[in-house]
């Protein structure tokens, strides 16, 4: 009887194991993963493994993770494989974490991001995508998005309430349009969108408490710099390639020596004061140098 018990025990676990190992993802997922690789040219992929094999294949197919149960998708890794077209839809995603597509050569547009609440990182810098930026609200356990040199034109779309945002970043591309508010965005770490064609001003810094690398250099802003008051974390400050004016704000003493830019920018003669802390952080005594003798007029 013991003996009957314990074969009976072990072939409840084999079954166990084998459903386990034979669970599939929901078709509406395994529908958006076929669509993706059709739209992206998969079979040029450097490295397509697995993809489109049979129903219950999806978690092991590369590039791609899944929960600890394989019945949902939660990570797409196909950076530097060689993808190229557009992306489809992602909507059916919805437990997707990380999509890093990061130097593929990806065109068309990005698709719209706001269901996939799951999203934590978001890497797809490095591709041909044009159009904007798609709206990232609702996206509250986004950590990174990392969009840079790409052609996305439009402005960027609202930050508020990504409290849990540590890097923006979207440099090299052709963005117009204000910078975003940021205030209350107390993780916010890396904010760098420079070469751009942004526009008004730079937004107020206050209470950006986590705010280490800011770098808005080379676009078209005005008006005055903020104050970095209470930034206690700020290493690096990349402002110059702009036409900001007025006085310039007390430096923050955590700022990297040589790590910083001012110049070129339309300061005024009053503002070409004696400075060694900016002089310091960016590595020019005197700070307006660049200003002042290279670029009277400001950045052209």
């Amino acid at each position: 009887m013991k003996l009957r018990n314990v074969r009976t025990t072990f072939l409840l676990l084999i079954a166990g194991f084998c459903s386990l190992a034979h669970a599939a993802i929901p078709l509406t997922e395994r529908n958006v993963l076929l669509n993706l690789y059709t739209s992206t040219n998969g079979a040029s992929w450097i490295d397509h493994t697995g993809w489109n094999g049979a129903s219950g294949t999806e978690c092991s197919w590369f590039g791609i993770t899944c929960d600890g149960s394989s019945s949902h998708v939660t990570g797409i890794s196909l950076g530097i494989n060689n993808l190229t077209g557009s992306l489809p839809a992602l909507d059916g995603l919805t437990n997707l974490s990380v999509l890093e597509l990061q130097a593929d050569q990806l065109t068309g547009s990005i698709p719209a991001l706001t269901s996939l609440t799951a999203l934590t990182e978001v890497a797809i810098y490095g591709n041909h995508f044009t159009g904007s930026i798609p709206l990232l609200t609702g996206l509250t356990h986004l950590l990174i998005f990392d969009a840079d040199s790409n052609q996305l034109t439009g402005s960027i779309p609202p930050l508020t309430g990504l409290n849990n945002l540590l890097g923006f970043v979207a440099y090299s591309n052709q963005l117009t349009g204000p910078l975003p508010t940021l205030t209350g965005l107390t993780n916010l770490n890396t904010f760098i969108v420079r070469s751009n064609q942004l526009t008004g001003p730079i937004p107020s810094l206050t209470g950006v408490t986590g705010m280490n690398n800011f770098d808005v250099g080379s676009n078209q802003l005005t008006g005055s710099l903020p104050s970095l008051a209470g930034l206690g974390t700020l290493n690096y400050f990349r402002v110059g390639g702009n036409h900001l004016s007025g006085t310039l704000p007390a430096a923050a003493a955590t700022l990297t020596a040589g790590g910083s830019t001012l110049c070129a920018n339309d300061f005024p003669e009053s503002s070409y004061v004696d400075n060694s802390t900016w002089d310091t952080a960016t590595g020019v005594a005197l700070w307006y140098t660049p200003c002042n003798k290279i670029f009277a007029n400001g950045f052209q």
